[in-house]
């Protein structure tokens, strides 16, 4: 009789009534991790799933060996794995990083750009207004560096010049300005035209008003200005213009001297009229009004153009915004002049039944 225990255990049937398969289908042992051959099903009320099926254990960082896995909290992501991790502050390779906290993306490079000049000016200004022109300047410089023959950048340089007494090189950048042209430099231009227009001996085609004090007299001066329009009114048109009133020299300034007629005009039927019924509203943007030094003192101007009667529209003769013109005046003389478009200072349209200066002062009161 043979010996049972001498039996080859690769040929052998399991014993009678024995659970035990033979090696080659034995079952892995549960929780060993270790898988069952590729060519054993799953046993019968078992949960886990063949080689090819089975999802790795809750809570392993085990993963198919195709896969490369990250280290945890290092914030590598898998070679494979584009979008970034949640809460993850690396973005995917292909996307944009987003600023903390944000979620949106930052802005062009020429955003930047345009908010490193704003930024450089707006320095600039500050500084000369402390009387510290050479910092101004080298502010100036480097805006220039980042946005080259910017007109705001070269208006602001002919100001600080002005103020340092280079005329010359304040005169280059007037020119400078006045070159690019009224579609380049927009605003500038205009004001680079009066600005020449002050200078002895420098070529300009800017008017040159009756009354207009000398620039050696003058105590006060219009920088560039702006108007807008305000596209949330809907009932007509409305419209803020955005003075920069500058003081020029040293003199101090009364308050109570200094007027400013602001005139509007509107297009019909081809023609272009003055605006002389409708009333403006003035308010100071910087405070306090001092004139303490050089920096710009600002007011916005509102403008309303009232919508369109019923028999306007039946004649069709609607009212259009055309343009504004400003006369800045001082105890009474007239020291600066603004206009856009241009050609109401060339045409020389001065207000109908108002007085040359003096009474009447537009600017709101100055706070105290």
């Amino acid at each position: 009789m043979p010996d049972r225990s001498s039996a080859k255990l690769n040929g052998a049937p399991p014993l009678p009534g024995s659970s035990v398969p033979p090696p080659d289908e034995r079952p892995a042992l549960i929780g060993s991790g270790t898988a069952p051959p590729s060519s054993m099903p799953p046993l019968p009320g078992s949960s886990v799933p063949p080689p090819d099926e089975r999802p790795p254990l809750p809570g392993s960082t085990t993963r198919a060996p195709d896969e490369k896995p990250a280290m945890p909290g290092s914030g590598v992501l898998a070679p494979d794995a584009k979008p970034a991790l949640p809460g993850s502050a690396v973005p995917a390779p292909d996307e944009k990083p987003v600023l903390p906290g944000s979620g949106v993306k930052p802005p062009s490079a020429a955003v930047e750009a345009r908010r490193d000049v704003n930024g450089l000016v707006a320095a600039a200004k500050e500084l000369r207004a402390l009387g510290n022109t050479q910092e101004a300047l080298q502010s100036l410089q480097q805006a220039d560096l980042v946005s080259p023959n910017h007109p705001a950048v070269l208006a602001e340089m002919a100001e600080v010049y002005e103020q340092m007494g280079l005329t010359t090189k304040s005169v280059d950048a007037w020119r400078s300005i006045q070159l690019q042209g009224a579609a380049k430099a927009g605003q500038y231009f205009e004001l680079a035209q009066r600005r020449l227009g002050t200078v002895p001996g420098a070529a300009t085609t800017a008017p040159t008003l009756p009354g207009m004090t000398s620039d050696q007299d003058k105590r006060l001066r219009l920088g560039a200005c702006q108007v807008a329009r305000d596209f949330s009114v809907k009932d007509g048109e409305r419209y803020v213009l955005r003075v920069p009133i500058q003081r020029a020299g040293s003199k101090s300034i009364d308050a109570n001297a200094i007027d400013m007629k602001t005139f509007f005009y509107y297009r019909v039927n081809g023609q272009v009229v003055l605006d002389n019924s409708t009333e403006l509203a003035e308010t100071w943007q910087t405070e306090p009004v001092d004139w303490s030094s050089s920096s710009d003192e600002i007011v916005d101007v509102t403008y309303a153009l009232p919508a369109a009667s019923p028999a306007e529209i039946q004649q069709r003769s609607q009212k259009t915004y055309h343009g504004y013109m400003l006369h800045l005046y001082y105890d009474n003389k007239l020291q600066d002049v603004a206009s856009e478009p241009r050609d109401l200072l060339d045409a020389g349209m001065l207000a109908r039944g108002q007085s040359a200066g003096g009474g009447n002062p537009l600017l709101p009161p100055v706070g105290r």
